[in-house]
């Protein structure tokens, strides 16, 4: 299954790899997202 999904998308970029994740429901979405605000915060991006 992994490897189909892969081949569906031609750039195996982060966000890709994300969501082919996120539809195979190998990760949660409620995890990602937590991970996602976290980066920005630091990042200083979004508070």
């Amino acid at each position: 299954m992994d490897t189909d999904d892969e081949k569906w998308f031609p750039v195996p970029g982060r966000a890709q790899r994300r969501r082919i994740a996120r539809r195979v429901g190998k990760v949660k979405p409620q995890r990602s997202r937590m991970r996602r605000k976290a980066r920005k915060t630091r990042t200083g991006g979004v508070k």
